[in-house]
């Protein structure tokens, strides 16, 4: 099998990333990709998760609750809250 795969973010990049108690909300301070994770599943779909680094702490996250700034972040969280 040969795989061609796209992330959304690389290495070294600075993301946001919600958080969630009760509601979404943006988390002001960034985090910094360190790991990238690429599966594929039985069915043949990619699921792509980053390990982030936020001063001492470490996190892992897929893809789909990333973004490229604080903005965009918390434009996810004020729309998700609006659908609960």
């Amino acid at each position: 099998m040969k795989l061609s795969v796209e992330t959304k973010f690389n290495i070294g990049d600075t993301v946001y990333s919600p958080e969630c108690y009760e509601i979404y909300f943006a988390n002001k301070k960034p985090y910094v990709v360190t790991d990238i994770f690429i599966k594929v599943t039985r069915a043949n779909e990619i699921v792509i998760t980053y390990r982030l680094l936020q001063d001492e702490l470490t996190d892992v996250t897929s893809e789909h609750f990333l973004f490229a700034t604080y903005d965009e972040c918390k434009q996810w969280c004020h729309k998700q809250n609006k659908e609960e």
